[in-house]
């Protein structure tokens, strides 16, 4: 239920303020974040570092609450997020934290509600610093999606293999 209240909050915000009109231009950045989030799901499938636990009348696994995250929650988030990104540099930097506080706030309550548990070595310490570079990228995407491509490959073969997360041979 946690993830549906905050859903609807999320297009309630992207509606009345109006980002609704500036899908077109960041659908490829809500795409971009989809598609990590598929990529993670997949890659870590037989190995999770976190998952959806609440099993509800809604939400019967990981995968089916992960796909209405997927599809209602993220794109309204990087819709306000892009709507909202400032010109000057400490603005773009107040603004990346700004979001990753409050990302992290949310995996903090989650966690603490039973929606979701960390397994495999991930902890609220790690969630932060990953916060932060993914906001980062979803503003690098915007404006230069080849380089987010890029460091994105980076950051996943990095946390792959931080987190030894068997995607070659599974669990």
């Amino acid at each position: 239920m946690f993830h549906i209240t905050e859903s609807l909050l999320w297009i309630a915000v992207v509606v009345v303020m109006g980002y609704w009109k500036n899908l077109r231009l960041y659908h490829s950045t809500i795409l971009y974040v989809l598609c990590c989030d598929l990529l993670y799901n997949f890659l870590t499938y037989n190995f999770p570092l976190w998952e959806y636990t609440d099993n509800n009348i809604f939400f019967h696994n990981h995968t089916i609450h992960n796909l209405y995250v997927l599809f209602l929650l993220y794109p309204s988030i990087v819709l306000v997020y892009l709507s909202t990104f400032p010109k000057k540099m400490i603005g773009k930097i107040i603004h990346v934290i700004s979001f990753a506080v409050y990302w992290f706030i949310i995996e903090y309550i989650t966690l603490k509600l039973g929606v979701i548990r960390h397994e495999n070595g991930w902890t609220l310490l790690y969630a932060f610093p990953y916060d932060i570079i993914a906001f980062f990228f979803i503003g690098l995407h915007s404006k230069k999606p080849l380089q987010t491509y890029l460091l994105s490959i980076i950051a996943t073969v990095f946390f792959l293999w931080f987190f030894h997360v068997p995607v070659i041979n599974g669990k």
